[in-house]
């Protein structure tokens, strides 16, 4: 008999936010697998550490940032990894910051799995929540239209998308920092725009653009924007 396979998201940082859904399966599995990136430590697995069990077997799945190439055979390879438990009854827990199906790598195994395996989605609570929460600014009301957009976007969809809507979370800003700034002051968003970085966390920031005193390129960072049409 195959073992299952849990895709759970844990939230944004603080372990609190788990759901206990998630809380019950990985403080009970046998396997929990999670990717690594530049052979730096698992922020997914150092939220969920205190709780799976002390003998729990890791499997970390070295994932390439840069090459689209060697990424694309590190995910045929985790998922090799993970299919050869679940093949011998295993069951396995993927594990992933923020929610497995808002741009997590996730996404990308799973679909590598998915036909041959039962599995079963755990959500989780992404940043795109946390962090207007944290800031205490209503993500939308009313009629209000919503835009989510990854930062490595060109600058022209950008600014399509966000003259459109009533709210735009700008994710993966990391290294695009600088080049987003410069497009908000171009559309005079600045006051209306706020960058938040390692939301729930101990060293979580968050501040006003127009306000910032300094550049910023956290890799677990957003910027909300707040633009009336």
């Amino acid at each position: 008999m195959q073992g299952k396979f849990y895709g759970i998201g844990v939230g944004p940082g603080d372990p609190e936010l788990i759901t206990l859904k998630a809380y019950n399966i990985l403080s009970n599995i046998g396997i929990i697998a999670f990717p690594i990136f530049s052979s730096k430590p698992s922020f997914a697995f150092s939220i969920i550490e205190e709780f799976v069990k002390k003998d729990v077997k890791k499997i970390e799945l070295n994932i390439p940032f840069i090459d689209s190439t060697a990424r694309e055979k590190a995910y045929d390879l985790s998922a090799e990894f993970i299919a050869n438990e679940l093949e011998i009854g295993n069951d396995v827990a993927l594990i992933c910051e923020g929610d497995p199906f808002i741009y997590g790598s996730f996404i990308y195994i799973w679909d590598k799995l998915k036909e041959k395996y039962g599995y079963e989605i755990i959500p989780g609570i992404s940043s795109i929540i946390a962090g207007p929460n944290r800031l205490n600014i209503p993500i939308a009301c009313g009629n209000d239209i919503i835009s989510i957009l990854p930062g490595p976007l060109e600058d022209h969809i950008l600014k399509k998308s966000i003259m459109n809507s009533d709210v735009t979370m700008i994710l993966k800003v990391g290294r695009h920092f600088d080049r987003l700034l410069n497009l908000l002051r171009e559309l005079a968003l600045l006051d209306n725009s706020y960058y938040i970085s390692n939301a729930t966390l101990e060293n979580q920031y968050m501040e006003k653009l127009s306000e910032l005193t300094q550049n910023k390129e956290d890799y677990f960072s957003m910027i909300l924007i707040k633009n009336k049409r």
